[in-house]
This record gives C-alpha cells, structure tokens and sequence, in this order.
C-alpha cells in the first residue's frame, strides 16, 4: 500500500529511547491528521527485514500522529531500491537499485 509519504518516519519516543542524534533540522509535515512539526534525526543503521542502510535520516512523530504505526516507510528509503508490494501476502520485497 503506497502511503504518499516523502519521508520515513519513526515514533518519537523509540529515537529518544535510541538516543538518535537530532540533526538540528525542524521539519514541517502534512499528515493524515494535518499539518505538524517534527524534528529529523539520524539514524546509524536502520533494517528492514534483511536490508540495512547506514546513516539515514528520518523524521519524528509523536505517538498522537502515528497511533496506528511506530514506523513509515517513505519514498526517500523505497527510492533507493527496486521494491514490490505483495499485499496478500503482507510483504515488501527489496532490490538495491
């Protein structure tokens, strides 16, 4: 299921809980709930099932704007692979590009 989100984005209180440093950067972003403020960390490894990738940024959302996720894959994570969504099976399938 595409989400139409530009930027992955985890559960504020899960980077803290990481201590994931902040990149000092103040975002603006349209959710599903309208427009917040977030702040973009960098995280040092972030794996999705078998796949890793190193020193990637992504912004927080406080458990108010995700309380149905604690994670969102957005199109800066997915564009760097080839992927398929398989949603009978529940799965995404990753090639690196």
């Amino acid at each position: 299921m595409a989400t139409g989100a530009l930027l992955t984005a985890l559960d504020q209180k899960f980077l803290e809980r990481i201590t994931a440093p902040d990149t000092g950067w103040c975002l603006s972003l349209q959710t599903a709930n309208g427009l917040t403020e977030s702040i973009a960390y960098e995280i040092r490894l972030l794996c999705v099932g078998r796949t890793q990738v190193h020193n990637f940024e992504v912004a927080g959302l406080d458990s108010n704007e995700c309380s149905r996720f604690d994670r969102l894959l957005g199109m800066d994570f997915l564009n760097m692979f080839s992927y398929t969504i398989d949603n009978s099976n529940n799965t995404l399938m990753l090639t690196p590009n």
